[in-house]
């Protein structure tokens, strides 16, 4: 059994956390674009949505 030490665990869990909250953030925003018609070529392009 490898040691493993609670701060490290703690330091990537908080690291994935907050990487998974500006991911979020991102299709968010990406989101929002589509929706207002800005978003390029997926207007209306439903075969990108897949």
């Amino acid at each position: 059994m490898q040691k493993v030490d609670a701060n490290d665990i703690i330091t990537q869990y908080r690291q994935l956390t907050s990487d998974l909250q500006y991911e979020n953030m991102l299709l968010k925003a990406e989101i929002m674009q589509i929706q207002r018609g800005k978003g390029g070529e997926n207007k209306n392009n439903k075969a990108t949505l897949k």
